[in-house]
């Protein structure tokens, strides 16, 4: 049995025309697109989606390549759009969809050989893989139609198990490594149910099993840190999961699925946490901005975790029930609505879902390598109002931290990346930082655009590509092609803590630090990213550049933000007194200041001397303000003319900005971000940063501001201190004292309105 019974067929599609009218439209478009030989890619979930259709009037060149990338052919040949046909057969009932399903698979079998030389863009195992997801998918819709001829089904059924043979010779370390593994075996795994192929079966899970264990870091995440693969790999497991439950297979007779289930619960939480309040997952590495909730959703209904069906969708969207059938979309649906203990679907004991990977705002921090095969079945939820759970997760293998003021669509959510880089799917995005609030993007990724090999491709994975800080204008990774690199670098200092309102996270790496002649890099610098986070409005930037050259040469330290392409960024006036500008501010208009005058304390006082920018969104507006310490440095600050691509072939004009402090030896760039719905409430009027002296409290004498830095930060009648301890002062024993506020902590925040004061760091 597949992933519904036949006579579930009828009622998913008066659900789906019920409650999914718009999908029904676009799907039932495909299959006549399809019909025609007309081929586009643009299904929710095509890994490399096209704009623009390809028609073939006569004979269908199965090999065809537009322009200069071979993704499209590769697309072509997995054959997302039969499962399309499938469906449009199955709401209309029309005859024309299952024979051109008919007419094409005759047509690819025999044109496009296993083994030609020709062919071979279509059997990579990658593609293979696919296909057999695909194929099987939509011989489930087709088989009720008479176009299905006993030829056709031979022909087919064949097709099928050459297909299954190549993939279990194909095997290599590559596979296990990377998620064309997990692709290909769970096509060879769904190759076995549909064939009762017990030998497919059991290499199958035995691979998978093996690749889960290679693939996922004990935190969920997948290792490759692209949120796209992630969910394709998750995907895969929770097909070989519902498969392997509707047709009785248990660990018993196949233990690899204990394992199998234990990383695929990991991964549903990672997937949850990586998601934004939108439902969309952050554009890191290849990835685009697509909604993942569908993805969790049938995670949740094979797990029966309320938790998780809190992070996703309330009742099944158009393809969630197509993977799980009208009865799971019922029983989904009353998930969460019973106090009693949910009842296990599953044979043996259930993995518990409780995940322990996580970073709760009241727990200390807690090892991401707990087991998850407990005795404990999850319990429901006694309401109908599920709760989504904690509010700040660490990743801590994977190098990912996450913020966020709730669990409602409008929350405010933050991202921190201090990790690997996730090999060929990785982007030199150490220390990126993501963004969004009132339902609206603010910092993104700048996405992927293109896998081929060619100035597009660097464009968008080099350093200011993402929302991070460089040294001297160096990209501190060297691409060699479009997925190799010969230097990477070392994240070093990853940490997290939440207490309160407060959340805070720093992190650093060595790619400035060591001379490089392939990078350019001249060494030297050692950069680190802190960040605090006062809910729900408040994201504070304190970047270090800890540079240990005495040469005295200035180096070029940079922040780069790049802002969601749904709004417009301007740059305001000096001082707090002034109004915000309409047009940007280009290049050549970017400001430079000279050193201010500088208290007792050696502490910048900004005065007039910095502008402030506004992000104007839909449904957002935000000030950046920034406060360095200019003496001996030259500032500039410049809105740039940048690209965003949240989709495959895809891009989209959108404004960053650069801010460029230039200076030698030690350096900090203190920038903050105030978000508020209406304008007004970020302006200058209402939001403020200034740098204060500070001095220590036995010794009374003055600290550097290359020791500790302090700044007053006010929002409306919100009023905080927050000083950051750059290098150890308290020898032998000490405090600092900043505007009245006292304490001894690397990293502190004082509340200037309750007295209350956090040690986060």
């Amino acid at each position: 049995m597949f992933f519904f019974e036949a006579e579930e067929s009828e009622a998913i599609v008066r659900y789906v025309k019920e409650k999914c009218p718009a999908e029904v439209a676009e799907i039932i478009r495909k299959g006549d697109e399809t019909a025609e030989n007309t081929f586009i890619f643009d299904c929710r979930w095509d890994l490399e989606s096209t704009f623009f259709p390809v028609k073939f009037p006569d004979k269908i060149d199965w090999l065809y390549q537009p322009a200069d990338d071979p993704e499209w052919t590769y697309a072509f040949n997995r054959m997302r759009y039969w499962i399309c046909l499938g469906q449009a057969y199955a709401i209309t009932g029309d005859e024309k969809y299952p024979e051109a399903f008919a007419r094409q698979l005759e047509d690819w079998v025999k044109r496009v050989r296993l083994g030609d030389k020709e062919c071979a863009p279509a059997w990579r195992t990658i593609e293979a893989g696919f296909r057999l997801e695909y194929w099987t998918k939509a011989w489930q819709y087709m088989l009720p139609s008479d176009a299905v001829t006993t030829e056709v089904r031979q022909i087919f059924l064949q097709s099928v198990r050459e297909h299954g043979d190549f993939i279990v010779r194909s095997y290599n370390d590559f596979n296990r490594i990377s998620n064309w593994g997990v692709l290909a075996n769970h096509g060879l795994f769904m190759a076995g149910i549909l064939l009762e192929d017990k030998a497919f079966i059991s290499t199958a899970l035995n691979r998978l099993e093996a690749e889960a264990r290679t693939q996922v870091f004990p935190d969920g995440m997948q290792w490759e840190q692209s949120p796209m693969y992630h969910n394709e790999v998750l995907h895969d497991f929770l097909d070989v999961l519902i498969l392997a439950e509707r047709n009785s297979l248990s660990e018993k007779d196949y233990p690899q699925l204990a394992y199998i289930k234990e990383t695929t619960c990991r991964m549903c939480y990672a997937c949850s946490v990586f998601q934004k309040p939108d439902h969309h997952q952050i554009m890191m590495g290849d990835s685009d901005d697509l909604d993942v909730s569908w993805n969790l959703a049938r995670g949740a209904y094979y797990f029966r975790d309320n938790k998780l069906k809190a992070r996703s969708i309330p009742q099944f969207d158009f393809d969630t029930i197509w993977d799980t059938g009208y009865k799971a979309a019922l029983e989904y649906e009353t998930m969460g609505l019973s106090s009693q203990k949910t009842v296990s679907h599953l044979a043996g004991k259930k993995p518990e879902c409780a995940w322990g990977g996580q970073l709760d705002d009241s727990q200390p921090e807690v090892a991401d390598t707990a087991s998850l095969s407990g005795d404990r079945q999850p319990e429901a939820v006694a309401t109908a109002s599920l709760d989504g759970g904690n509010l700040s997760t660490t990743l801590q293998t994977s190098g990912n931290v996450f913020f966020r003021s709730s669990w409602k669509d409008d929350a405010s959510f933050v991202h921190f990346h201090c990790g690997t880089m996730g090999a060929g799917h990785g982007h030199s995005d150490q220390l990126h930082v993501d963004f969004s609030a009132n339902g609206e993007d603010i910092l993104v990724d700048s996405g992927r655009f293109t896998y081929v090999t060619k100035k597009e491709r660097f464009d968008y994975k080099n350093p200011p590509a993402h929302n991070t800080i460089t040294v001297d204008d160096v990209n501190y990774c060297h691409w060699t092609d479009s997925w190799a690199a010969d230097v990477l670098c070392k994240p070093v200092n990853f940490k997290t803590f939440s207490a309160d309102e407060y959340c805070y996270c720093e992190g650093g790496h060595t790619g400035y630090l060591i001379k490089n002649d392939k990078t350019g890099c001249p060494g030297g610098v050692l950069v680190n990213r802190r960040l605090l986070f006062i809910k729900p409005d408040i994201l504070f930037f304190v970047d270090e550049f800890i540079a240990s050259d005495n040469s005295g040469e200035p180096h070029s330290y940079k922040q780069f933000f790049h802002f969601s392409d749904t709004g417009s960024v301007v740059q305001g006036g000096v001082g707090s007194s002034s109004s915000v500008v309409d047009g940007p501010f280009s290049n050549s208009g970017s400001l430079a200041t000279q050193a201010g005058e500088l208290t007792s304390g050696g502490a910048y006082q900004p005065a007039d001397k910095y502008p402030h920018f506004l992000f104007r969104g839909e449904k957002t507006s935000v000030g950046v303000y920034t406060c360095p310490n200019l003496e001996g440095a030259d500032f500039s600050a410049e809105i740039l003319d940048t690209e965003v691509s949240r989709h495959y072939n895809s891009s989209r004009p959108n404004k960053s900005l650069c801010v460029t402090v230039k200076a030698s030896g030690f350096r900090c760039i203190p920038t903050v971000f105030f978000t508020g719905k209406k304008e007004k409430e970020v302006s200058p009027e209402h939001c403020s940063i200034e740098a204060l002296p500070v001095r220590v409290v036995i010794k009374d004498c003055d600290l550097s501001p290359e020791l500790v830095e302090a700044w007053n930060i006010k929002k409306g009648s919100r009023f905080y201190t927050v000083v950051a301890a750059h290098q150890e002062f308290a020898a032998p024993t000490e405090m600092f004292s900043a505007d009245g506020c006292t304490g001894y902590a690397s990293f502190m925040v004082f509340d200037r309105v309750s007295g209350k004061y956090t040690l986060l760091s």
